[in-house]
């Protein structure tokens, strides 16, 4: 009897440790790759449609996919873009607006997946003392945002909601993490922004703040960028930040709380905050038609307002390279080329 005891403890023991093994001591899953890790700089702006690359981040997906990651913190997709033009990362994750704007200039990067969307992301903060009680009163007054960015667009599509247009009203441009102080100093008397800005522009002006949303106006979404030449002569290392982004798409899919902790934690925002945004998020991996149109729509805007020095729409086709995720599932591209 005592035999058979010891010989099921020991069953048991030898059960533990392979799970221990496999789970690892700490709770997350071994590292499914073996061997030296490719080198990658990736930019890291903090808008929730580019949060899973935070997850991947926070997670360990990208060390166990074979990637040793140097994380680049932008305070925007604009910025994150602008360095990646400069070599100072080979990957940066940026709404689409940014990639329109540079798509009259270069055509030397590609998008290479729609990694996150959401539909109520930028929004606009105002001073009451200025007048201001209802999006109409925006008319004739003082407005900053980031140029050429999605808060730039949001804040077109807002006045356009309301009737009123970009001549009623006094426009300026600033950087984006300098607006809530331009709002509070009184240099203009509102803002086209979104978090963590938007909450540092309603904490610095207290009860002299309102904030306009409008859900749905907008679908704001962020798409994974690299040069063409890094692309081409670094095609393992896309699957791998492709794959990457899939298992942390999973994760967040199935453990959404523990993925609200991990961002949380990263941005110190308020776990609270995360778990309610991430209600209005779509955390997908994916080249739709969508994208192709979205694009075509910013285009437009920014010929017809004299944003940029063209006439035409570039050919997005063009700038987007499908191969290496048609490559890790052909069903994630539906786009038309």
């Amino acid at each position: 009897m005592c035999g058979k005891f010891e010989k099921i403890k020991l069953l048991a023991l030898v059960w533990l440790t392979t799970l221990c093994v496999l789970i690892g001591c700490n709770g997350k899953s071994s590292s499914k790759f073996e061997g030296e890790k490719m080198k990658v700089s990736i930019a890291v702006p903090n808008t929730s449609p580019n949060w899973l690359t935070i997850i991947a981040l926070e997670r360990g997906f990208f060390a166990e996919n074979g990637l040793d990651v140097a994380a680049e913190n932008y305070p925007s997709g604009k910025r994150a873009l602008l360095a990646m033009f400069d070599g100072k990362v080979d990957i940066a994750p940026v709404s689409k607006v940014p990639v329109v704007f540079n798509s009259f200039k270069r055509d030397d990067f590609a998008v290479i997946s729609v990694i996150g969307a959401t539909n109520n992301d930028n929004k606009i903060v105002a001073r009451k003392d200025a007048g201001i009680s209802k999006p109409s009163d925006l008319k004739n007054k003082r407005i900053a945002t980031q140029k050429a960015s999605a808060s730039h667009f949001f804040l077109h599509l807002m006045m356009l909601k309301n009737n009123i247009l970009d001549r009623e009203t006094t426009l300026s441009y600033f950087k984006i993490e300098d607006l809530p102080n331009a709002l509070f100093d009184g240099k203009v008397d509102a803002i086209s922004t979104r978090e963590p800005f938007l909450s540092k522009a309603i904490n610095l002006l207290k009860d002299n703040a309102i904030t306009f949303e409008e859900p749905g106006l907008y679908n704001k979404s962020f798409v994974l960028t690299g040069m063409k030449v890094f692309i081409e002569n670094n095609p393992i290392i896309i699957r791998r930040i492709i794959r990457s982004m899939l298992d942390a798409k999973d994760f967040a899919k199935k453990h959404p709380g523990q993925a609200s902790k991990l961002i949380s934690r990263r941005l110190k925002l308020p776990e609270a905050y995360i778990a309610e945004a991430m209600k209005c998020l779509r955390l997908d991996i994916k080249l739709d038609q969508a994208l192709l149109y979205g694009l075509e729509d910013i285009s437009r805007w920014a010929i017809n307002n004299k944003l940029v020095a063209g006439l035409e729409c570039p050919d997005f086709l063009k700038l987007t390279h499908i191969e290496s995720l048609k490559k890790e599932d052909n069903k994630l591209v539906t786009l038309i080329h």
